[in-house]
């Protein structure tokens, strides 16, 4: 019988810091989450001079494909639970919904500067579904220097097409952690043995 994890398994060992995968049957936001999700994006990706806004792409339905159902481990790229990013986007977001582009930026270097690491998190994910998203893919190659080389997501249908489903299991089989002074040298790198 083969492996059924042979190619996961194979990707997780690639050092891709990030997976293609997620959780295809995830429920859709309500309007009032979406608008809270868009208004984030936004913000950090602001849609002019051509580049589409958060809601034409979609891109909390991507979003939603990627955090992790409530009875799974959290221990895949973006690392948000499902509840967990809903009261984040209610926390944070909601406060962006109909401000200006100003008020939103002086809201969101509020965030980066008092919560950092969480800020680095969303901002992250955020870049990863807006610029993963096809549509995105095709406007940097017509309309950047070396857009022509971008691959972007996986082609031809972005990140999207390719999902697996990732279900309950850690993709991530490899490394260990040893504490520096339990490692012992062989006696051939010793200064002593050359």
């Amino acid at each position: 019988m083969p492996d059924q994890n042979a190619a996961r398994t194979k990707a997780a060992a690639s050092g891709s810091r990030m997976m293609h995968g997620g959780y295809r049957d995830a429920p859709p936001f309500s309007a009032e989450q979406r608008a809270r999700i868009d208004a984030l994006v936004d913000t950090l990706v602001p849609p002019e001079d051509g580049w589409p806004s958060s809601a034409e792409l979609g891109v909390a339905d991507l979003i939603a494909d990627y955090l992790v159902p409530e009875d799974a481990p959290v221990s895949l790229f973006p690392y948000f639970a499902r509840t967990e990013f809903e009261d984040l986007m209610t926390r944070i977001a909601s406060p962006l919904v109909g401000r200006t582009m100003q008020e939103r930026v002086e809201q969101l270097r509020a965030l980066e500067r008092n919560e950092e690491q969480l800020f680095a998190r969303l901002r992250e994910f955020v870049y990863y579904a807006y610029y993963g998203h096809p549509a995105v893919v095709t406007q940097i190659r017509r309309r950047t220097r070396y857009g022509g080389d971008y691959l972007g997501g996986s082609q031809p249908a972005g990140y999207r097409g390719v999902l697996e489903s990732w279900g309950d299991r850690p993709m991530t089989t490899r490394g260990a952690y040893f504490r520096t002074d339990s490692i012992l040298r062989a006696p051939q790198a010793t200064r002593e043995s050359r």
